[in-house]
């Protein structure tokens, strides 16, 4: 697959965000992602200019789907491919992705970073020629 894939995955991905019930008049929102063994991570953000409000679950089927087949499309053998990311969604209308390819991702369901289990899985799924990050590299030796 290739990047127009990935931008139709992504435009998706922030149709999620943006259909997700409301908590205020937001102004913007964040899905941030973590894929683990036993499904997506998933942490919502939204913020009315003032307060913001934080919930957390696992992703529903579909846009699980999404996010590891977004992820497993992004893999790249030399540096792997991430390990969290996140979806910004403006009410304005734009709409902004990241991906962590290094750096432990943030506590959602599980955490910090990846339990040992799910680093070891995602190094065997998703080898790096180039090295995995020190963190990744230490909790997959605790599996």
């Amino acid at each position: 697959m290739g990047m127009e894939e990935q931008r139709e995955w992504i435009t998706d991905l922030m149709r999620f965000a943006r259909s997700l019930p409301e908590q205020s008049e937001w102004v913007a929102r964040r899905i941030e992602v973590k894929p683990v063994a036993s499904g997506v991570e998933m942490m919502f953000t939204e913020s009315d200019g003032e307060k913001q409000y934080v919930g957390s679950a696992m992703c529903p089927p579909d846009e699980e789907q999404l996010v590891r087949t977004l992820q497993q499309d992004m893999y790249n053998p030399e540096r792997g491919t991430w390990v969290s990311a996140h979806f910004d969604v403006m009410a304005a209308g734009s709409g902004d992705a990241r991906f962590n390819y290094d750096d432990a991702p943030e506590p959602i369901l599980t955490g910090p970073g990846l339990e040992p289990a799910d680093a070891a899985d995602h190094l065997r799924r998703f080898p790096r020629l180039d090295g995995a990050p020190k963190w990744l590299a230490e909790a997959a030796s605790q599996a």
